[in-house]
């Protein structure tokens, strides 16, 4: 499993969204598949962004193997992955 993780700060970004919650409660994330099937096809990125300490945080989680697939899922799923509770890989 390949990692990759940024941090930026962009304050047109954050501008821009207009909640009814604080941005630091929101986690927005992608998931690539190579199909639609769950018997034929797997979930080979996961990518996610969240805001804390007035900076955006990104994780890419990338399969290079059918292994890891799980492995990214649980990865995300896991209590840790929470705005205020960073992500730990």
């Amino acid at each position: 499993m390949i990692v990759e993780t940024n941090n930026f700060n962009n304050e047109d970004i954050t501008n821009n969204f207009f909640l009814d919650f604080p941005i630091e409660d929101c986690i927005l994330f992608d998931i690539e598949t190579t199909g639609l099937s769950s018997t034929k096809h797997m979930i080979y990125l996961i990518g996610f962004i969240y805001y804390k300490d007035k900076t955006w945080h990104s994780e890419n989680l990338l399969a290079t193997n059918l292994d890891d697939e799980s492995l990214i899922f649980d990865d995300v799923v896991s209590v840790e992955h929470k705005p205020n509770n960073p992500p730990t890989v």
